[in-house]
């Protein structure tokens, strides 16, 4: 196996969605319907961006900072699994919608910022409701986020739904969300030296080798959009599409 083995992997990954995804004619089977599809693949395509960005950083002297884009791409893989496998394709793919666009509106007109763009926002808030009038009057997902239930807990039960392994998954996104903020930044890369005067010398970098860091975030990113591939494969029954 080569030093740069995953980053390889990853590399063939991605050529071949990025050839394969655009231009798919896809029968969309009637359990899902086409907005399932719609989002689905506007989450795999937040998947390929996320997990190039931890390709293109992985032989950088800036590798660590790939970790943010692992961490993103570990909660958008978690939002396709959840959408396709969690409950009902159709449902959950309404309420990312109307989720995305209470949030949307409400971020405009809390900020001012886009304002002009307020009345299309609302057009389409109610153009989406006028297609779905099943959820007119139905209360939306309760909590922070369209699954209803926060981060944490839908990597939880999307786990629970590929098999197990609740709690490590659950402590690989806290040990993503520790590197993206920085918290393990003073035990890992902060180097002091003090002499007798009283004098510190200070030493600050990554501690490890950057091209190892990189090589590992890049394996951690193909497992991810790999298998988020196949389960969008697998809902819309697109074995021809399956990556071997």
């Amino acid at each position: 196996m080569t030093a740069d083995a995953n980053r390889q992997r990853l590399g063939a990954l991605l050529t071949y969605l990025r050839t394969t995804l655009p231009g798919m004619h896809i029968r969309v089977p009637p359990e899902h319907g086409p907005l399932t599809l719609e989002v689905s693949v506007g989450l795999l395509h937040g998947a390929l961006v996320q997990a190039s960005a931890v390709y293109d950083l992985g032989r950088t002297p800036n590798a660590e900072a790939a970790v943010v884009n692992l961490r993103s791409l570990l909660e958008v893989w978690s939002d396709l699994v959840y959408l396709l496998r969690q409950g009902d394709p159709k449902t959950n793919a309404i309420d990312y919608v109307r989720f995305s666009l209470k949030e949307l509106i409400a971020h405009v007109e809390e900020t001012g910022m886009f304002d002009a763009d307020l009345p299309t926002l609302r057009a389409a808030e109610a153009t989406f409701l006028q297609e779905h009038p099943e959820i007119v009057g139905r209360p939306a997902p309760k909590g922070r986020y369209w699954s209803g239930i926060n981060r944490t807990e839908q990597l939880r039960r999307v786990a629970r739904l590929l098999g197990g392994g609740e709690a490590w998954t659950v402590r690989f996104y806290k040990t993503q969300s520790w590197d993206a903020h920085h918290v393990m930044k003073y035990l890992r890369d902060i180097r002091t030296t003090h002499d007798v005067s009283g004098l510190v010398e200070v030493g600050v970098g990554f501690a490890g080798d950057p091209s190892v860091m990189g090589e590992r975030l890049a394996g951690l990113a193909e497992a991810l959009l790999r298998l988020g591939w196949t389960i969008f494969c697998e809902a819309f029954n697109l074995s021809e599409y399956q990556y071997e």
